[in-house]
């Protein structure tokens, strides 16, 4: 099996799971409020259905060495940046929207390569405050309850 069809099919299987679990956290709330949830539940598994029966159409085909080496680094990435994202939602609950965002910006720009810190540290508070101010001032959202309600 080709790799990029083994990647297409993991892909697939992780969006297909993530939607799963979206839609049965979703049925806890009220209709109004798992409205957008569901739907975007529901068009998550549409696309990776559709992607999933793509690639299972593909012919096999045999990739260079050189093809397999980039693809795997696609691949170790991208283990990386998921992981990260789970370690983001875990943190969220412990230390808040601030300090979670900002150390999962940096780590997230960190892992895809660059290298002054200073410029990633920057980056990442002036976003963070950013959306927090755009969602939780302007918009009105509450933000995510924190064990520590410090930030």
């Amino acid at each position: 099996m080709e790799v990029n069809r083994k990647r297409d099919i993991i892909f697939c299987t992780l969006v297909l799971l993530t939607a799963l679990l979206i839609g049965i956290v979703s049925l806890n709330y009220s209709l109004a409020s798992s409205y957008f949830p569901l739907m975007l539940a529901g068009f998550m598994a549409v696309m990776a259905m559709v992607l999933l029966a793509r690639t299972m159409k593909q012919n096999n085909t045999e990739l260079t060495s050189d093809e397999k080496a980039k693809t795997n680094s696609h691949l170790i990435g991208f283990a990386k940046v998921f992981g990260l994202i789970i370690i983001y939602v875990m943190a969220l609950s412990y230390f808040g929207y601030i300090i979670s965002t900002i150390l999962f910006l940096v780590s997230a720009m960190l892992i895809l390569g660059e290298s002054r810190l200073i410029w990633v540290s920057a980056i990442s508070v002036c976003m963070t405050l950013i959306l927090a101010y755009l969602f939780f001032e302007f918009l009105g959202v509450a933000p995510p309850e924190s064990m520590f309600s410090i930030l």
